[in-house]
């Protein structure tokens, strides 16, 4: 049983960090494309955001946090 637990929570923590590095990458890419386009910038706390954003809002999406109330 504490195996079964084990794995699960394993691949839980793998589907998180995938999903945050995933993040990572697409905020990197827009905040490019608006410097690069639009002429805007952003700052590292702002990207920081934006990354946690997209990770739950993804993990939300796929089921594997449970949703939240913020209308």
């Amino acid at each position: 049983m504490r195996q079964i637990v084990f794995g699960e929570s394993s691949a839980l923590i793998s589907t998180t960090w995938k999903v945050a590095c995933f993040a990572c990458l697409y905020a990197i890419w827009l905040a490019r494309n608006g410097k690069s386009f639009d002429n805007t910038t952003i700052t590292a706390h702002k990207l920081i955001d934006d990354v946690q954003i997209h990770s739950f809002k993804w993990l939300e999406a796929r089921s594997l946090v449970p949703g939240s109330d913020f209308h």
